[in-house]
Parts: C-alpha cells; structure tokens; sequence
C-alpha cells in the first residue's frame, strides 16, 4: 500500500479541514516547542483569538499504520469545529480553570536541558529534573496528547504553582495510573505483539532480555509521560519492601523507569554506566529525561542521586 509523504499528508488534511469550517477560519501548520528543545509540528486554526495545538506527527502515524486519510480529516475537523464555535473564537474550556482542572498531570522534565524554556511556565525542582504541569487530552485508541501550562495560562487561572502542584499531583495517578511489571514480562509481551518500537527500550534490554528477570519497569497504563511516578514515595516503599532491597532507578525516557533491587548486583557505578549509555542512545531526543541513577533508601524512604553532590531529596508523601 503506498501512503502519501510527510508534507503531501499536512496539505490533505489542511484543505480539507479548513473547507469544513465556518467562514473566516482557516488551518495551518505551526512549529510548536516541546521538551529539551524539540521543535514539533501542529496544526492550529486561524480567525479566532485562541486555538489548542494538534500534533501532526501522531496523526501521521496512525494514518502510516492503516487509518484511513478520511478518518483522520473528519476526528481533525470535529476538534477545530469546537473551536471555532466557541464564542468569539475562544477555546472556552481551556480558560476556565474550574473545568479543566480534573485533567491537569505532572510531568518530569530535564532541568538543565530545559532552563531557558522553563522561565516560561511554573515548575518546581526534583533531585536534577523539573516537575511541570500539562492538560491531559485522549484520544482514541489509548493516544495521548498534552497542552503544557505556561506562565500566561497560570495567570489567566488565577493559580498558584503550590495550588496547580497539589491539584496535578492528585490527577495524575487517576488520569494514567501507575503500572509495575517485571521487564521481562514486558520484553515478552511486546515481542509477542511485534511492538517492541512503542518503549523506549535498549539494544541490551532487547537482545538479553533473560538479564531482566530481576528488573521492574515503570510506567502508566498509555506508556505516556510515565516516568513521573519516579516522585511518588509509595510505589517505591511498596517495591523495595517486595525485593527486599534498596532500588536502583533509571530512566529510560520520560515515559519509563527501570528499577533493579541494588543487593542483586553491589556497585552503583554499573547503573551508572547503563544509565549514560541509556540516556545518549534515545533515538527521540525530545524524550530523554536524565542520565542519572536514583538510590531508593528503605530505610530513609527518600531518594538520593546516585555520585550526586546534592544527597537526599525529599519526595512527597502520598
């Protein structure tokens, strides 16, 4: 089956959403930034005051992996339509804080990679990283899509970063709730399904993947944005009581995390090693979160970084 390219696929989906919206509106292709400085294609509507980002790329893949060029015209169309038929342009829903809240989440960003960007929306420091806050979107087929809160939505909210922080924190683990397996029943599944592409997962993990019997993987149900719950102190509580050890934690992405019980192997300079080669092998680089290893103490209940200067960091209780 022969699928158009990249550009002829915007110029399908362009003219005919913009023919099937009311008059003065218009869709058109806007470069939109996005974690450590990754430059993302959406399409926006044009002739109202205010328009949500919806991502090319996703769309595009569905369309590669056999949904029909129809299908997807009609699911764009349908979300502008709501746009333009706001009033006077405005994506009313998204200014009001009172009915958007419920769809607020948390998501760990790299703090050094984003520090200019990160002057532009609230966020808060965790160990090395950055918490900041998104909009949740679903659509269909368990796909996921996000609008991050800026500083200028903040303000048209009339919130806090402490009052956004308290109302993500809760959301989250109800909106993508927290998945713990072993990795190697991961491996398994996913090769079972020949869908190995959708993790972040390395050549080591794919080709040994016996190695990983003693492993745990992190995630949410959508493997969307997962690697947050690497803030949240039960989960590790609840694993390092079940393993009988202080973790090793790793991320693989910003979507997974990678936990190993530290008595099984003795040296942290192993899981550092692993999480270096890990973190510059990602082949999205808008989706490497860090190259460090966080120690899960038992005994203390907190996280330290693993050859950090900065040693115990306070993580939430939940």
């Amino acid at each position: 089956m022969l699928f158009m390219k990249y550009q002829s696929f915007i110029k399908a989906v362009v003219t005919f959403v913009t023919a099937n919206l009311p008059r003065d509106y218009f869709i058109t292709v806007y470069p939109v930034r996005k974690n450590n400085n990754y430059i993302r294609d959406a399409f926006v509507v044009r002739g109202g005051n205010n328009s949500p980002a919806v991502y090319v790329m996703p769309y595009y893949r569905r369309y590669k992996a056999g949904v029909s060029l129809s299908q997807i015209q009609m699911e764009i169309t349908e979300i502008f339509r709501q746009v333009c038929n706001s009033t006077k342009g405005l994506w009313n829903p998204l200014f009001c804080y009172d009915h958007i809240k419920g769809h607020l989440a948390l998501q760990l960003v790299n703090y050094e990679e984003n520090k200019i960007w990160l002057t532009s929306v609230p966020h808060r420091h965790f160990l090395d990283m950055a918490i900041i806050y998104y909009i949740a979107i679903s659509y269909p087929d368990n796909q996921w899509g996000n609008i991050v809160v800026t500083k200028q939505i903040q303000q048209m909210w009339k919130q806090t970063e402490a009052e956004l922080y308290d109302c993500a924190k809760r959301n989250t683990p109800q909106i993508l709730p927290p998945v713990v397996s072993n990795l190697f029943d991961v491996v398994n599944y996913l090769q079972e399904l020949d869908q190995m592409e959708a993790f972040s997962l390395t050549d080591e993990i794919r080709k040994n993947k016996n190695n990983c019997r003693d492993m745990y993987f992190i995630s949410n149900k959508a493997n969307y944005y997962g690697a947050v719950y690497l803030c949240y102190l039960g989960i590790w509580k609840k694993l390092a009581e079940q393993v009988h050890s202080d973790l090793a934690v790793t991320a693989l992405s910003v979507h997974e995390l990678v936990a190993v019980p530290f008595q099984k192997y003795g040296r942290w300079e192993i899981f550092q090693e692993i999480a270096e080669r890990t973190y510059v092998t990602i082949p999205k680089p808008n989706e490497r979160l860090s190259p460090s290893v966080y120690c899960f103490s038992r005994k203390t209940g907190k996280f330290s970084i693993i050859g950090g200067t900065k040693k115990g960091y306070e993580i939430w209780e939940e």
